[in-house]
């Protein structure tokens, strides 16, 4: 999908944010104005790109924000993790070099470990070395906690590409963040249903979480067998837009919305 808003002007092209969201599969490309309005929204293949696409990330953006997946995460209590000790958890990832390892404090009292998958992470940072890299699981975990109970157990899932990463808070503790490869929502189910049966859950959960997807899609009507009550993450943040298209495309887009409340 190719939009731009007649109200684009490149003259104005320093008081715009570009916001990239980028996977193995597609690109998200959306630069909002300083009131939140979105001028443009592209979505292309990712190697693929239009000719458009292409004249978007060749201007002079001075506020850029890029989500990308990770490729290997490590999740470690706060109190305990030394940086000086960050090459010890080497061998928990598919890169061995720590240099390209980066570290994230989460809220919940849990650090991250993390890397991208160096080809993709490259690409972007070749054309954008000053913009704000941000990892998908990040976002995803900010816009969670907010409906997080106290007591009982929350299941995430967080829907993109052909992979959901899945995650699970036990009485208000994050118990684990794990991605899989789903074609479909089979998949999903037998995914989920190894998590039930690893912690002892009963064939429904108290509460489940979607990101990335909405109620009325497999993905949502799937879960909403295995819970009484599934809701939707949404993001904090607002975008708009007169334009229909585009708002049935940005439902989905929490993570990119949300993307610069990480920074």
């Amino acid at each position: 999908m190719n939009y731009t808003s007649e109200e684009f002007h490149i003259h104005y092209i320093s008081s715009y944010t570009l916001f990239v969201n980028s996977d193995y599969a597609y690109d998200h490309l959306v630069v909002v104005d300083e009131q939140k309005n979105v001028l443009v929204f592209m979505k292309y293949e990712t190697t693929r790109p239009s000719t458009d696409a292409m004249k978007i990330l060749s201007l002079p953006f001075q506020h850029i924000f890029v989500t990308l997946p990770h490729q290997s995460l490590v999740l470690i209590p706060t109190d305990v993790f030394q940086h000086a000790e960050k090459d010890i958890y080497a061998d928990y990832f598919i890169d061995q070099n720590t240099d390209h390892t980066y570290i994230k404090n989460l809220s919940s009292g849990i650090t991250a470990l993390y890397q991208y998958d160096l080809l993709l992470y490259n690409r972007w940072k070749n054309l954008f070395s000053e913009a704000h890299f941000i990892p998908s699981f990040e976002v995803i975990i900010r816009q969670a906690q907010s409906n997080i109970p106290i007591q009982g157990e929350t299941l995430g899932v967080h829907i993109y590409d052909s992979q959901a990463d899945l995650f699970l808070y036990v009485d208000g503790a994050l118990q684990l963040y794990n991605t899989f490869e789903v074609q479909t929502a089979d998949d999903l189910s037998y995914f989920m249903l190894s998590i039930f049966k690893n912690f002892g859950f009963t064939n429904k959960i108290q509460r489940i979480l979607l990101s990335g997807a909405n109620e009325g899609s497999e993905w949502g009507e799937r879960l909403s067998k295995y819970t009484e009550d599934l809701e939707v993450i949404k993001a904090k943040s607002k975008w708009i837009t007169a334009s229909d298209d585009v708002k049935s495309h940005i439902l989905n887009l929490n993570i990119l919305i949300d993307s610069q409340l990480c920074v």
